[in-house]
């Protein structure tokens, strides 16, 4: 199995793993998501607590950039704790997609975790349920205005 990477190196290779997938499969979302994939399969140097490492999938109509858009996002909390053990804070790291689309023809917003950790067959299956969410028909003949790799701390 491979060694565990360090979380502060996160950022980078969920981008490197977007640049491979974009160069082989065109600027799509399945390329996004497969990525994503890719990504939430790797092991990071996290506490083994139970909640420590989790996967969100969200959407949403948010107006963050001046307009509506809608917001598409991928994300992967890690938790991170102190010297002595104790929790400090959340690092997610995730993949957003911008998109301009008609609001009056989206869905509320909708969010989707999974807490099994890499290579749990309930990891599976719940990207087997996110690729199969009703979003995906309604985005895929619009184009996506922009692709962000986020990192944030909370």
């Amino acid at each position: 199995m491979p060694e565990a990477l360090p979380v502060e190196h996160a950022r980078e290779t969920l981008l490197e793993l977007l640049t491979s997938e974009q160069a082989s499969r065109g600027g799509s979302i399945e390329a996004v998501v497969q990525a994503f994939e890719r990504f939430a399969s790797m092991r990071f140097q996290i506490p083994g607590t139970p909640d420590s490492d989790g996967l969100l999938f969200q959407y949403g109509v948010f107006n963050f950039t001046g307009r509506p858009m809608l917001t598409l996002s991928f994300v992967r909390q890690f938790e991170q704790c102190n010297d002595r053990g104790d929790h400090e804070c959340y690092r997610h790291v995730g993949a957003e997609l911008l998109f301009e689309p008609d609001v009056q023809a989206l869905p509320e917003h909708h969010e989707s975790w999974c807490f099994d950790g890499p290579g749990a067959s309930a990891t599976a299956e719940w990207f087997a349920e996110v690729r199969s969410d009703s979003i995906f028909r309604l985005i895929q003949e619009l184009p996506v205005a922009s692709v962000s790799i986020t990192d944030e701390l909370a």
